[in-house]
């Protein structure tokens, strides 16, 4: 069944399950259930932002901001940066550790922040800050 189910629909299949059986999911990945429910919402919101051709490098998306975390905290970007790519990055990374053990996600999406010009964001007026990098993030084991 949910292979079949787009990821808004377990999102909201996920928050309408009883909290016991919500525990018992989120067991297995260690996290709070109310940290999965915002996650899962986050993620749809990234696809859809994807699907539709919308532009994330810039976007500040208050709207389902995901919740951090106690395990990876440190990993979030402040407050005032939830709304921005790299929170929604490291729910990704977070996510795809207890999932898919053999992902080069996180290689790829590092390859991707350490080569990309400064001159190429320069020019829609952005800077790694803007996008919510935590300074010094690639050194961080969770990224390592």
């Amino acid at each position: 069944m949910l292979e079949a189910m787009t990821i808004g629909q377990l999102s909201c299949w996920f928050s309408d399950l009883h909290l016991d059986h919500r525990k018992t999911v989120v067991a297995k990945f260690g996290f709070d259930e109310s940290v999965l429910i915002t996650w899962l919402k986050t993620l749809t919101l990234l696809r859809n932002v994807c699907a539709h051709h919308g532009r994330l490098w810039h976007a500040s998306i208050t709207a389902d901001a995901p919740k951090y975390a106690n395990a990876i905290k440190s990993e979030f970007p402040s407050q005032n940066d939830c709304g921005r790519i790299f929170a929604r990055a490291v729910v990704v990374r977070a996510l795809l550790t207890k999932i898919d053990l053999t992902s080069d996600w996180k290689s790829r999406f590092k390859h991707l922040f350490t080569t990309l010009p400064t001159a190429v964001l320069a020019k829609d007026g952005l800077s790694t800050a803007e996008l919510g990098l935590v300074p010094g993030w690639q050194a961080r084991p969770f990224w390592s």
